[in-house]
């Protein structure tokens, strides 16, 4: 046995199954939410069709003790793959950076490396960036394993619609728009210093090719994040 009555805001005739008066229900037709009145009809019709195509019943349970109590709301697809996509990349590269903080933090060499790094003789043959790396080659670990962890958590938080790991994913976006840019960028500078040479170039084109494919694509994730429909998702 199903409930009838018309929804107040568009008059559409709306069929509920599993409610009772005073629940709230959902109209399929202008998407307003509609309290079932207490002089509902009852009847036996099915769910009614308004337009072809066009469901405008409302939610249903699969337990009729367990009314639900607001609409089901429809998932996109675009957001459960690039959450999905990122768990596992994230989940197995905090997997990886677990190990290799400890050995970074374990292994001897390293205090050789930097105490080596120390001497003033050495340090006029390596240049000013890979020095700092090395001087700072703990760090720098275990900053890419909290990073890796954080974008793991916000992952899991993307799939599960919150909001804040939205926004952590616009932002994530762009500072990969701007890591593109700036290896671009030290490519340009690395093939000026060497003197436009042409054996550099076939490299050249090729970061070239993958900064822009890669930004066009973090560019497009971007858009669909700041959409309307995507942005309705979350909460």
């Amino acid at each position: 046995m199903a409930l009838k009555f018309n929804c107040p805001k568009c008059n559409s005739e709306i069929i509920v199954k599993y409610l009772k008066p005073g629940e709230m229900a959902k109209c399929r037709q202008c998407q307003s939410e509609a309290i079932v009145p207490a002089d509902a009809l009852t009847t036996d019709e099915g769910p009614t069709i308004v337009q072809p195509g066009l469901r405008v019943d409302v939610l249903t349970s699969a337990n009729a003790d367990q009314p639900v109590s607001g609409a089901a709301e429809r998932k996109s697809l675009f957001v459960t793959v690039l959450a999905w996509i990122f768990i596992v990349m994230s989940g197995m590269q905090t997997c990886m950076s677990i190990p290799m903080n400890i050995m970074v933090n374990i292994v001897s060499p390293f205090d050789m490396m930097e105490k080596d790094l120390n001497n003033p003789q050495m340090n006029e043959n390596i240049p000013a960036i890979p020095r700092f790396m090395f001087m700072h080659f703990r760090l720098i670990f275990f900053a890419m394993l909290v990073f890796v962890s954080i974008t793991f958590i916000s992952s899991i938080c993307l799939l599960k619609r919150k909001d804040w790991a939205r926004k952590f994913f616009i932002g994530f976006m762009m500072l990969g728009i701007a890591s593109n840019l700036l290896s671009l960028g030290l490519q340009l500078w690395m093939f000026s210093l060497s003197g436009a040479n042409a054996m550099m170039l076939p490299m050249l084109a090729f970061t070239l090719i993958l900064v822009t494919g890669f930004t066009v694509l973090y560019v497009w994730i971007i858009k669909k994040l700041m959409s309307d429909e995507i942005r309705k998702e979350f909460n």
